[in-house]
């Protein structure tokens, strides 16, 4: 009886090292995608480079992408959703590219804003998200990157007599 207790304790202490070891091993050797700018908007079409930095291959399971524009007397909002199954070999820059067809009005903006979601495997069992942010500033034809972050605070306004909500 002793020698089955000290067999399953010595299973469970084996487990957890194994698990400490593959998370010490996934860390540095993961996949991590990245999404570089894009040239100027060709026609309706917007292509973002995505590269893979990491040592391992990562895989593409989910693709999003929110297309934000004005032209004056109206704002357009698109928003586009994709499954996927897209491996990304690392150190291989520009073999994958991710398209967002641009409605026909988008040529007549001032500034174009799109936001992407791609959720991918790492290589090590888990999934990551990586969202971006991209602003075609038309008047200067460049890209800039935007960084989409947002602080919502509750303070007083002149109407509600200096009470502050939290």
């Amino acid at each position: 009886m002793v020698a089955i207790v000290a067999t399953f304790r010595t299973l469970r202490v084996i487990k957890r090292q194994t698990s400490i070891m593959e998370g010490q091993l996934a860390l540095p050797h993961r996949a991590y995608l990245s999404v570089g700018d894009p040239e100027e908007p060709e026609g309706n079409q917007v292509s973002f480079p995505i590269e893979n930095t990491g040592r391992v291959p990562g895989r593409i399971t989910h693709l999003s992408a929110e297309v934000i524009f004005s032209t004056g007397d109206a704002v357009y909002q698109r928003d586009i959703g994709k499954i996927a199954n897209e491996t990304i070999a690392p150190a291989n820059y520009g073999s994958f590219r991710l398209s967002v067809l641009l409605p026909e009005q988008a040529n007549r903006a001032d500034d174009l804003v799109i936001h992407g979601n791609i959720k991918y495997d790492t290589g090590f069992k888990s999934i990551d998200t990586l969202d971006f942010t991209r602003v075609y500033v038309r008047r200067r034809s460049e890209w800039v990157t935007a960084w989409s972050s947002v602080k919502i605070d509750f303070t007083t306004y002149p109407g509600n007599k200096g009470q502050q909500n939290s």
